[in-house]
């Protein structure tokens, strides 16, 4: 009996010392090791405690397909990383060979059994008679990580560990100046790693552009070390865990999933003349928009890469009968959708009209009714199928706008700048667009340039650059149309653009729209030859 009890008590004490270690127990995560082909990468390992205490490193490399395989990684020091006894008050450089021909690649993780220690990696690469040294901290892996990137003149790259046992779906959400995009989802096996350059991975909406990359797994956890080159150099680009939702990527944990985007317009257009005011005349009032889903690589191409200054290019050729490639997947329902505001009475709601690819909504105005320069109108919904509720989102329009050089703009040159002149009041910002259209027997084409700038400016020239990449159109006529459009709206060039997040309601069946806005302005339009 004796002996029983006595087993039991150094059962319950193996069991107690055990369990202590594996709460004190902390594993750090280096993102990227690479040896090997002129790499060579160093660890630098501190005990920041006052004993002894061991560590054990180990080391996984690539295999394919983001999966890798243990990796036994060997060191100048001749040391067995996994049983590694370090001295209190001390730290243990251990450099890889760097006598392969060819690189091998991967991550690795230090554990120990005090969670006093700390460790960094040196990354260094030989290229001739020039150097390259970038270090990074080894960090603990979370859910959501931030990268600030900068692919103007230098390259930031990067790469993401999964420590894990199961597999990992990373959401991406990209900010520049320019757009807001959310790329494909990263999916990484269990203990899986990839690396990759940013304009590689991502294309177009990082190309020669600088913003913050966000990077959010909605159930489980990932490490991330990013390295900047230019010119042969490097040097490493600070990342930042972070707690709380996401900001830029996508919530969801579906990963690839659609973009939602509510857009909705009120507006007062004028295509007879140069001028939008009270005694102006004839104008059209219009409030319509919709909630539209979009695939990833759908919401990128209204962003694109071809941009001169505050203007960018969109050029899109498809098939007749077709859909033009950056139109939305579908339109969700909002229920019915509330408007108030100068001359509508209590009640008044949009118009819901149906479509194939869902419902979208339009204001019909009433004989003798027009909305009110310098008017706010708010929209509300109580909520429907796909779409949940919002409340008080609000415009107001300008109070008036001309073009002043109106009458002299018959036709636009695409060898020359086309200057644009204006004054009114009542906005910040004025868009200038010149589109083209074309039509063959069998395809469409829809060409457009798009200048965003400061109403302040009282003027702006669009270069010619840009009025190059229009299609030459000598009249409208039919599918084959010239048109210069020219609008005033209140708020800064940045909130008029896709990445606005005034109208952002809670979808039905989980997660959020992730853009929108109720966006007012004063429109004036007319048919040009583009030569």
């Amino acid at each position: 009996m004796k002996r029983k009890t006595t087993s039991r008590c150094f059962f319950l004490a193996a069991f107690l010392f055990a369990f202590s270690l594996a709460q004190a127990q902390t594993t750090l995560i280096i993102p990227q090791i690479v040896d090997g082909g002129a790499w060579q990468t160093t660890i630098a390992i501190t005990n920041t405690s006052a004993t002894q205490t061991g560590v054990s490193l180990t080391f996984f490399q690539n295999t394919s397909g983001g999966a890798t395989s243990n990796w036994n990684l060997a060191f100048v020091e001749a040391v067995q990383p996994q049983e590694l006894a370090l001295p209190g008050g001390s730290t243990l450089f251990l450099h890889t060979l760097d006598t392969a021909a060819i690189p091998t690649v991967g991550w690795g993780q230090v554990s120990d059994v005090s969670g006093a220690v700390v460790a960094y990696a040196i990354f260094t690469q030989r290229a001739g008679a020039a150097l390259g040294v970038g270090t990074a901290p080894a960090t603990a892996a979370v859910s959501r990580i931030l990268v600030p990137f900068d692919n103007n003149g230098p390259v930031t790259s990067m790469a993401i560990a999964n420590p894990t046992s199961s597999s990992v779906t990373i959401n991406v959400g990209i900010r520049t100046a320019l757009a807001t995009t959310q790329p494909s989802a990263i999916t990484l096996p269990a203990q899986g790693h990839i690396s990759f350059d940013f304009p590689t991975k991502f294309g177009a909406a990082v190309t020669a552009q600088s913003g913050l990359a966000e990077f959010y797994s909605p159930s489980g956890s990932f490490a991330i070390l990013a390295l900047r080159f230019q010119s042969g150099a490097l040097t490493t680009s600070p990342v930042y865990g972070v707690t709380g939702p996401p900001i830029i990527a996508s919530s969801g944990s579906g990963g690839s999933g659609n973009i939602i985007e509510g857009a909705f317009t009120i507006s007062k257009t004028n295509t007879t003349s140069a001028s939008l005011g009270p005694g102006t005349g004839s104008v059209t009032d219009l409030i319509a928009g919709d909630f539209a889903s979009y695939s990833p690589a759908e919401f990128q191409l209204a962003y694109p890469a071809a941009t001169f200054g505050p203007c960018s290019v969109l050029n899109a050729t498809y098939p007749i009968g077709g859909t033009a490639p950056y139109d939305p997947d579908s339109f969700l329902d909002a229920g019915t959708i509330d408007i108030s505001g100068p001359g509508f009475s209590s009640g008044a709601t949009l118009m819901k009209i149906p479509s194939l690819s869902g419902p979208f909504y339009d204001y019909v105005s009433p004989t003798g009714s027009t909305l009110a320069y310098g008017g706010t109108y708010v929209i509300s919904s109580s909520g429907g199928t796909q779409v949940g509720p919002f409340s008080n989102v609000s415009a107001t329009l300008p109070t008036s706008f001309t073009v002043t050089n109106w009458a002299d703009i018959t036709s636009v040159n695409r060898a020359v700048d086309l200057p644009v002149s204006w004054s009114g009041s009542g906005f910040d910002t004025v868009t200038i667009g010149v589109t083209g259209s074309t039509q063959t027997s069998t395809t469409k084409n829809g060409a457009s340039v798009t200048c965003v700038v400061a109403a302040s400016l009282g003027t702006f020239s669009v270069p010619h650059a840009a009025l190059a990449m229009l299609p030459a159109i000598a009249a409208s006529s039919g599918a084959t149309a010239g048109q210069l459009v020219v609008s005033a709206f209140p708020g800064t060039p940045t909130t008029n653009v896709g990445t606005s997040q005034t109208l952002t309601p809670m979808l039905v069946g989980g997660g959020q729209v992730n853009y929108g806005n109720f966006g007012p302005h004063l429109t004036v339009v007319k048919s040009v030859s583009i030569q």
